[in-house]
């Protein structure tokens, strides 16, 4: 019997362990505005969590996370790793005027040409 209940305290001490590594990730906001990123969310308490695999820090003893970030990702987009779970998510308001590059129109070359 004594054995029966150490197996069951070993195996119930396992899952809570195993749980918090593949616990659920809730991404609630991904924002870029005037040069910070903004990534908001919700994990298992205490898990680590990383943006872009170069921003960590621990969610909170309520399992949210917030990161305000002077940096301004690649492509727009974002990489957030909770534990084992990673979802990569499009930052809204991030491309500007000065990022997009504008097409000359068809037959216009880029450049002015030598005559």
């Amino acid at each position: 019997m004594r054995l029966h209940m150490m197996t069951i305290a070993a195996t119930a001490t396992t899952l809570l362990v195993s749980s918090a590594a593949f616990a659920a990730m809730t991404i609630d906001e991904t924002h870029y505005e005037a040069g910070v990123l903004v990534v908001r969310g919700k994990t298992a308490p205490g898990t680590e969590v990383a943006v872009d695999g170069r921003y960590k820090k621990k969610a909170e003893d309520d399992g949210t996370f917030i990161f305000r970030l002077n940096y301004k990702p690649n492509k727009c987009r974002v990489l957030i790793t909770a534990g084992e779970n990673n979802e990569t998510r499009d930052v809204t308001n991030c491309t500007d005027p000065s990022d997009k590059k504008v097409d000359p129109k068809p037959g216009t070359p880029a450049t002015p040409q030598p005559k």
